[in-house]
C-alpha cells in the first residue's frame, strides 16, 4: 500500500491550527446558542413581570376608584347598610365568583380580587391565575349592625409590607395587598374538585379555593397567604422553586387624598346651602366638639351641629350620614370671614393667595403622620399663615398629592 506524503512541518501546523481554529468556533457558536436562550429566558420573564405589574396597577386604580364612592350600593345578596363611606374597600371574593363577599372578617379578608364588583375584566396574571387581593380590617365596610374603625383623615391601614424576606420594610400601613400568586409550586395543588385541610380557614375546602395553594411564605417569617401578613415582595435570594408571588400594595397616600377631594368638595356644597338658605355662614367649631360657637370664626366645620342654626332645620340640608359617623368633623379646618356671618362686626372678609376676596375656607390635611390624631391644628394644617387665626390666608406651600388641599367659597356668594 503506498504511502501517503509526509506533510513538511509548516504544513501539519497549519492542519493543526484550522482544527484548533474549528473547535473554538463550534464552542463560540454553542456559547452564542446558550447565551441566546438564556437571555431569551430572561426575557421572557421580564415580560411576564412586566405584563403582571401592569395587572396589578389596573387593579389598584379601580379600588381607588371604588373608594372614592364606597360600598354604595351594596351587593345584592348582603345586609342592606345606611352607613356606607367613602374610603371603604370592597371584601374579598373567596368562592371565586369575581364578586366580593358580605362579610370580611379575619381569614375572609383574603380572596381573589372582587373584579366584577369593581367592574372590570377578570385579571389573570402571566401563569393565567387569577390576582390575589388582602384587606386591612381599618377599611372593610360599615354594616347598619355596626363595624370596624371610622375612616378619615387621621385612619391608618394595617398590613405590614417588606420589599424583600423582612430585611427592607415598606409600609406597615398598608390597606390592602394585591397579589399575583404564578403557577403552583413545591406542595401547592388547585383542583377545583379535590378537597384538602386549609392552613387560613381552618377547614377543609376545595383547594382552588384555599390561599395556601397560591401565596407563598417566606424563610423569613412572610405569610403572604395570611390575612396580616407580614407581606413579602421578593427574596433577598430569589428562589422560584418556592417564592413566586408578585404584589403592590395600596397604602393610605394612594387613597386618601381622592377620598378628600371628595369630602371637600360635599363639605364645600353644605356650606353654600347653609349660605344660601339663611344668608349667612355657620360658625365655626373652635373646642373639637364638631359643634359650633357663637362667635367662633376659626376651628373645626361645625357638622355634629351649626349655629345659628342647625342642620336640617330651618331648611337647611342634613348632613351627609357618613361625615358625622366617621368623624370628619374634626380633621377638616374651617375659616369664615367676618362679613358673611350673622353678627358681622368688623366686615372682613378673607385675602386669599395675595388677591380676591373669599367668604369661608375650609382645608383638608392629607394622611396622618404620627403626631396624629390630635389637637394641635399645627398636626393638621402645615401652613402656618393657614392655622394662625387672622383674616390672610395663602395656597398650601406644597403641591405635593399628599399634603393640604385649600377649598374656599367666593366673596360675594351667591
Amino acid at each position: 500500500m503506498p504511502h501517503l506524503p509526509k506533510l513538511p512541518l509548516t504544513a501539519r501546523r497549519q492542519r493543526g491550527q484550522i482544527i484548533l481554529l474549528t473547535m473554538i468556533l463550534v464552542l463560540m457558536i454553542a456559547a452564542a446558542g446558550v447565551t441566546r436562550y438564556a437571555l431569551s429566558g430572561a426575557s421572557v420573564v421580564a415580560e411576564q413581570v412586566a405584563n403582571n405589574a401592569a395587572q396589578l396597577a389596573i387593579i389598584k386604580t379601580a379600588l381607588i376608584a371604588y373608594a372614592v364612592n364606597g360600598r354604595n350600593p351594596a351587593p345584592a345578596a348582603c345586609p342592606t347598610t345606611t352607613n356606607a363611606r367613602p374610603g371603604e374597600l370592597p371584601c374579598p371574593d373567596t368562592d371565586n365568583d369575581g364578586i366580593e363577599e358580605c362579610l370580611c372578617t379575619a381569614a375572609q379578608r383574603v380572596g381573589r380580587v372582587p373584579w366584577k364588583t369593581l367592574g372590570i375584566a377578570e385579571p389573570k396574571d402571566a401563569a393565567g391565575e387569577t390576582f390575589w387581593y388582602v384587606l386591612s380590617a381599618s377599611h372593610r365596610p360599615w354594616y347598619s349592625t355596626g363595624g370596624p374603625a371610622m375612616i378619615n383623615s387621621d385612619s391608618k391601614g394595617s398590613l405590614p409590607v417588606w420589599k424583600d424576606d423582612m430585611v427592607t420594610n415598606l409600609t406597615n400601613e398598608a390597606i390592602a395587598v394585591i397579589i399575583a400568586p404564578g403557577q403552583a409550586i413545591g406542595t401547592q395543588t388547585r383542583s377545583t374538585t379535590a378537597t384538602a385541610s386549609c392552613a387560613l380557614t381552618s377547614t377543609t375546602i376545595a383547594q382552588n379555593l384555599c390561599a395556601n395553594n397560591y401565596l407563598e411564605g417566606t424563610p423569613g417569617g412572610g405569610f403572604n397567604w395570611k390575612n396580616n401578613g407580614p407581606f413579602v415582595m421578593s427574596l433577598t435570594t430569589p428562589s422560584p422553586s418556592t417564592f413566586n408571588d408578585q404584589l403592590l400594595p395600596v397604602t393610605t397616600s394612594d387613597i386618601l387624598p381622592v377620598i378628600e377631594q371628595r369630602v371637600g368638595k360635599d363639605v364645600i356644597a353644605l356650606l353654600k346651602q347653609y349660605k344660601t338658605t339663611l344668608s349667612y355662614f355657620p360658625w365655626a367649631s373652635d373646642d373639637w366638639s364638631g359643634q359650633s360657637h357663637n362667635n367662633a370664626r376659626y376651628g373645626n366645620v361645625p357638622l355634629k351641629q351649626a349655629s345659628p342654626k342647625d342642620w336640617g332645620t330651618n331648611g337647611l340640608p342634613s348632613v351627609p350620614v357618613y361625615l358625622t359617623l366617621n368623624d370628619w368633623w374634626r380633621v377638616l379646618y374651617y375659616a369664615v370671614g367676618d362679613r358673611v356671618t350673622q353678627t358681622p362686626v368688623t366686615f372682613n372678609v378673607f385675602n386669599y393667595g395675595g388677591g380676591g376676596n373669599t367668604s369661608a375656607i375650609v382645608i383638608t390635611p392629607g394622611p396622618a403622620g404620627a403626631s396624629r390624631p390630635s389637637t394641635n391644628w399645627s398636626d393638621y394644617v402645615d401652613d402656618a399663615t393657614n392655622r394662625d387665626g387672622d383674616d390672610t390666608f395663602a395656597a398650601p406651600a406644597s403641591s405635593a398629592y399628599t399634603k393640604d388641599h385649600l377649598f374656599s367659597i367666593p366673596y360675594p356668594y351667591p
